[in-house]
């Protein structure tokens, strides 16, 4: 049984008279175990998606399930979910942090005692605990965000749905982030997370999906996708953009790309001192090996026709 299923889910908004369609017949399915990236622009639908997921709205069609029964009407299955959405907005400002954690504690059906020892345990790990009685409106972004990060760590999830995680965190923080993660995910939990941050993603999930103006456009490892839409190349840098009889000339001779004054080449490394020669009268400023990752990849399928 998967842990989430989303099928043929569509979403519509009316924003000032006229609607809008935001999640647009939408399918795809979390296995116990699995962790996901949901990337895509700002505006594709991944907050509202996620969102759908976690029961706070309700999908115009299509079914949501959550461990095979619908959220919207079992909202106790929340309670084997850990949520972060939109960071501090979902916090109670004049309440402190252990408040908040007690509160959501009790929600998801874990006593406050226990809900103040696995929160303060959390706090000293993030180094806010010596912020555990400071009113959440006095705290900074990058700590507020963090309260929410330990609330959706409380218990033991299943699943885990966060929505741009490490916005705000600092280095030692995302640290923390990731070994939250792992731990869950040793125990066999999933995630689904959305990021701009793509290095972050790539340290973290196994997969991604692709959305694209409310649709998953394609599902894949991170690796299958990175090695299908990056290509190992170098990048020469010039001092003057090159001609335009040159740049054919290279692109025929090098199995390179040329704009302006910088060159990529996708070849043998033996053809490099070669194609540096042959561009010498450009002013030869440097030159570096780019690497698959999943950053370049997400880089080359902006456009369309990419897909």
């Amino acid at each position: 049984m998967n842990v989430l299923n989303v099928e043929n889910v569509s979403k519509n908004f009316t924003v000032s008279g006229k609607n809008l369609e935001v999640i647009n017949s939408l399918s795809f399915d979390i296995e116990k175990g699995e962790s996901v990236a949901v990337l895509g622009d700002n505006g594709a639908g991944k907050t509202t998606l996620l969102r759908m997921i976690c029961g706070l709205i309700s999908q115009d069609s299509g079914s949501i399930k959550l461990f095979g029964k619908e959220p919207l009407n079992n909202p106790l299955l929340l309670a084997d979910v850990g949520v972060s959405l939109e960071g501090n907005r979902s916090l109670y400002w004049r309440l402190n942090p252990i408040e908040n954690i007690e509160y959501f504690g009790i929600l998801k059906g874990i006593k406050p005692k226990d809900a103040k020892k696995k929160g303060e345990m959390l706090l000293d790990q993030f180094g806010l605990l010596d912020k555990k009685y400071c009113q959440i409106k006095t705290l900074s972004k990058g700590m507020q965000q963090k309260i929410s990060l330990i609330i959706a760590f409380l218990g033991e999830p299943k699943l885990m749905i966060l929505d741009e995680p490490s916005v705000g965190l600092d280095i030692d923080s995302i640290v923390v982030l990731k070994e939250l993660i792992a731990t869950r995910m040793n125990d066999g939990a999933s995630l689904v997370l959305t990021t701009h941050q793509l290095d972050v993603a790539e340290s973290i999930v196994d997969n991604i999906a692709l959305l694209r103006r409310g649709s998953i456009l394609k599902k894949a490892s991170v690796l299958d996708f990175s090695k299908e839409h990056s290509k190992e190349h170098y990048v020469i840098k010039l001092k003057e953009s090159i001609t335009e009889i040159t740049a054919r000339e290279v692109e025929k001779q090098f199995n390179a790309s040329v704009k302006d004054n910088v060159v990529k080449c996708i070849g043998d490394d033996r053809e490099i001192p070669d194609l540096i020669s042959f561009l010498k009268e450009f002013g030869f400023v440097s030159a570096y090996k780019e690497e698959v990752t999943l950053s370049n990849a997400y880089k080359n399928i902006k456009s369309p026709s990419h897909l």
